[in-house]
């Protein structure tokens, strides 16, 4: 086990908190080996067989992390494990800025594995510990096409920000990871309406929307993990993003989370920005009802910025 516990969802801290020992050991643990997309090459991407690549089925991130004690790269393959996979645009797979991203085809499911690999002879690395976000879930308008990301289980913990807007429950872990069959992990789902303006395009420079949007998961002595995306029925697909080490996980501790992230003020909150897009949703309920009565000759279905 680690020398720090995490929390999920703990209460908020006041902006002047200071800095502890734990949240220090979080920046300078050497043990934490730090994923890290903004230099990872994307080699293949072939998921599941969708393309855009004709390699292996696979996505495959080069140089993914660099392991302090002994200055070994580490690299990065997600394969689908065990069913179909289905991509809206597979084009979209690989990297996008600072993360990494996948695709999934709304109405559909993918089981995935992640897999620390050596990148010299191709075998499996076993990283001490590490943290691995997943941002932005969010979901389109009216509740279409919600984003869920299911844990395989393995983990140590799971960190979610004080005010956040994603959800979790209780799930059984998922059998390939080899794990006790009574045991439990977690699925995070989304809660609310976002559109590619509030993405996410730094890990470690989150707004507090962004924040509450987001969770991180956190491992010790693993080489491998699983994951299930889920994209709700709507239009079009979802992208999952996801990277190592990010400002979610100084927000979920009270006494490390930053101030612009949980302070209160006249800054919008949270609360306040659920509020506005079921105030938003509602007026959309409404135009579209009046588009129906008022509207008498065919129409061409415009696929939102939501859906990519």
């Amino acid at each position: 086990m680690s020398d720090y516990t995490c929390h999920q969802k703990p209460a908020a801290a006041s902006p002047t908190t200071a800095k502890t020992a734990l949240c220090m050991s979080l920046d300078n643990d050497p043990d934490i080996v730090q994923i890290e997309f903004t230099t990872a090459k994307n080699s293949i991407n072939n998921l599941g067989g969708v393309g855009p690549d004709s390699k292996l089925d696979q996505l495959y991130y080069k140089n993914v992390a660099v392991i302090q004690a002994s200055g070994e790269t580490v690299d990065l393959k997600v394969t689908v494990d065990g069913g179909s996979y289905a991509a809206h645009n597979g084009d979209r797979n690989g990297l996008h800025g600072a993360f990494g991203n996948i695709n999934v085809r709304a109405g559909s499911s993918v089981n995935l594995k992640f897999q620390f690999v050596n990148p010299k002879y191709g075998d499996p690395m076993t990283l001490k510990k590490f943290f691995f976000s997943w941002m932005d879930l969010d979901q389109g308008k009216n509740g279409r096409s919600p984003e869920k990301v299911i844990l395989g289980g393995g983990h140590t913990d799971v960190l979610i920000a004080s005010d956040a807007e994603v959800i979790s429950a209780n799930v059984p872990c998922k059998k390939s990871a080899g794990l006790a069959s009574d045991c439990t992990s977690q699925s995070i789902s989304s809660t609310t309406h976002g559109t590619g303006q509030d993405n996410p395009l730094s890990p470690m420079n989150l707004t507090a929307l962004q924040a509450a949007r987001s969770f991180a998961v956190f491992f010790e002595d693993k080489s491998e993990f699983y994951v299930t995306l889920d994209a709700g029925e709507g239009w079009g697909g979802r992208n999952f993003l996801f990277a190592g080490m990010s400002q979610l996980v100084l927000a979920a501790y009270p006494e490390c989370c930053p101030s612009h992230i949980c302070k209160t003020g006249p800054e919008m909150t949270v609360q306040q920005h659920q509020q506005q897009y079921q105030q938003q949703r509602r007026q959309e309920l409404q135009q579209d009802q009046q588009r129906k009565t008022t509207t008498t000759t065919t129409t061409t279905t415009i696929i939102s910025p939501d859906y990519y």
